[in-house]
């Protein structure tokens, strides 16, 4: 579910949101529960969904989705097989978890990042592993942070070779 903001979780607010798909959903805000109302595959739904508040530090207050199934508080709702429900109930994982196309594009983004903290720009992966051990530290970084990098490269050089041989079997 979209993250809404405080502002718009006063009591008393009314609101209406419409999806790419063509689904629309409404969503009255109460006291302690909020209202959704939507169709999926021409079937409508009321969905009751309690709230709850804690107060910040530096004054004001943080609103909170209280998932239906397990009764936890969570920032955010996801929709799945008709149900807003908390990550953990919905069975949900990070991308970070996933062996996939996807995670092979993020492993060679952050492979990319750390190449060009050590001044090397884009080098192609296999050129990067024949390379790691004669990289020269870069001016004014500190040795710790240079061989931090280094391993961080040799364990992203890893994982994506993993998620090769995940992909070509």
């Amino acid at each position: 579910m979209t993250q809404l903001s405080n502002k718009y979780l006063q009591p008393g607010t009314t609101l209406s949101i419409q999806w790419e798909s063509g689904a629309n959903i409404e969503i009255a805000i109460h006291d302690n529960y909020l209202k959704l109302q939507y169709e999926i595959r021409n079937q409508s739904h009321i969905y009751p969904v309690k709230l709850t508040r804690t107060d910040c530090n530096y004054g004001g207050c943080r609103t909170w989705f209280i998932c239906p199934c397990c009764g936890k508080r969570t920032l955010k709702l996801y929709l799945k097989a008709s149900k807003f429900l908390c990550r953990t109930c919905q069975n949900l994982n990070y991308i970070s978890s996933q062996k996939n196309h996807d995670y092979m594009a993020i492993i060679d983004y952050k492979l990319i990042k750390k190449t060009r903290r050590l001044g090397l720009g884009c080098l192609c992966t296999y050129e990067l592993l024949s390379e790691i051990p004669f990289i020269k530290k870069p001016k004014g970084m500190h040795w710790k942070t240079y061989e931090k990098i280094q391993d961080e490269l040799l364990l992203l050089l890893s994982s994506r070779n993993d998620v090769l041989e995940d992909i070509l079997r």
